[in-house]
């Protein structure tokens, strides 16, 4: 029976040994795909309805802050607020746009938090697909868009309108 059991054992830890093994050459055979985007990669264009109305379209040449949020995220709506005080600030400068990272299903939940938190920044409408081009992973998550093209900053959590100002300003430089 002691034989039995130690046998056992070893074939368990050997399965969970090479199971291991292979999920570790597997990520790093997928590192590419699964890596978060960040700095220096080209950001992948888009076009979403926006909730006023139009199209959002990305386009190069001007500095953008892209805001992934969710209706159900209670730090987006902390956010929020501070990415739309800085958009005031900076239009016609930079653009902003807030993604909504869900299905289109949630546009009376859109508007109603955009009318309950007062907001001017363009909301864009059905950002899952997007949400997922960006391999964002985490609620909120601000995107600085260089005029090249390029994503020059990824900032994850609340973040208050000078962080998000001073980023802008380097890119503006």
């Amino acid at each position: 029976m002691k034989g039995a059991s130690r046998v056992a054992g070893v074939v368990v830890l050997a399965v969970f040994a090479a199971l291991l093994s292979w999920r570790a050459v597997w990520t790093a055979r997928h590192l590419a795909v699964l890596a978060p985007m960040g700095g220096g990669d080209p950001a992948p264009a888009f076009r979403l309805p926006l909730l006023d109305g139009g199209d959002f379209t990305l386009e190069p040449g001007v500095v953008t802050v892209i805001d992934f949020w969710a209706t159900w995220c209670a730090p987006c709506r902390v956010e929020l607020p501070h990415v739309d005080a800085v958009a005031r600030r900076y239009q016609g400068r930079v653009r902003f746009v807030a993604v909504d990272a869900e299905g289109p299903e949630v546009r009376p939940a859109v508007e109603e938090l955009k009318r309950s938190l007062q907001l001017q920044l363009p909301i864009a409408l059905a950002g899952d697909d997007v949400s997922g081009l960006y391999k964002v992973t985490n609620l909120p998550t601000l995107v600085m868009i260089a005029k090249d093209g390029t994503i020059a900053h990824v900032l994850l959590g609340v973040r208050d309108e000078d962080e998000i100002s001073r980023v802008v300003e380097r890119l503006l430089k």
